[in-house]
């Protein structure tokens, strides 16, 4: 693409987020749409502001699957609101898996075939992020908004917290890693 031939790009097609159903049937407002897809063998994957994770036809714009999370069901997230950064891909032999941490403090591992959470990881395909923080957390103050790293066969998630504690038993901001394999 350049200067020359920049006018002739035309549209090739348009996605519509499955968070836009839920807004409708739920009347829940995401903060912002800042996800960035990562795009495998002409797949897009990408998840929401609301907590769904979506495979994409890049071709076509067409969903292949959409997995939701749930994690919008225990009300506004710490810090900025609803809103995600993006998922994870591994692959090992035939396994490919996305990873998807949640604004409810959990982490995914879905089948990036099917859509289906892995059973093998952790507690029927997620774990529960608020465990191993070294002290009790409130799940509606920790979360992950942001893509997950992928070293090997460990997964690597950050954390958010407010930014202004309101007690100190605020939340750590840790950073931790996990198994792919089991979680």
């Amino acid at each position: 693409i350049n200067a020359d031939n920049v006018r002739n790009l035309r549209i090739k097609w348009r996605w519509e987020s499955p968070d836009n159903g839920i807004v409708r049937a739920e009347n829940t407002m995401p903060f912002a749409y800042k996800s960035t897809p990562i795009m495998i063998d002409d797949i897009l994957y990408v998840s929401t502001s609301l907590g769904q994770v979506a495979a994409i036809d890049a071709l076509t714009g067409q969903n292949i699957w959409v997995f939701d999370t749930g994690s919008r069901k225990i009300g506004r997230p710490a810090n900025l609101g609803f809103n995600h950064r993006g998922v994870a891909y591994w692959k090992g032999g035939k396994q490919a898996r996305i990873l998807m941490p949640t604004n409810d403090a959990y982490l995914w591992s879905i089948d990036a075939y099917t859509g289906e959470p892995d059973p093998a990881f952790g507690d029927r395909g997620r774990i529960d992020l608020t465990l191993g923080l070294g002290r009790e957390v409130d799940r509606r103050q920790y979360s992950v908004i942001s893509a997950p790293m992928v070293i090997n066969d460990v997964v690597i998630v950050g954390s958010s917290i407010n930014d202004v504690p309101r007690n100190k038993e605020a939340p750590p901001g840790h950073v931790r890693g996990f198994s792919i394999v089991d979680g």
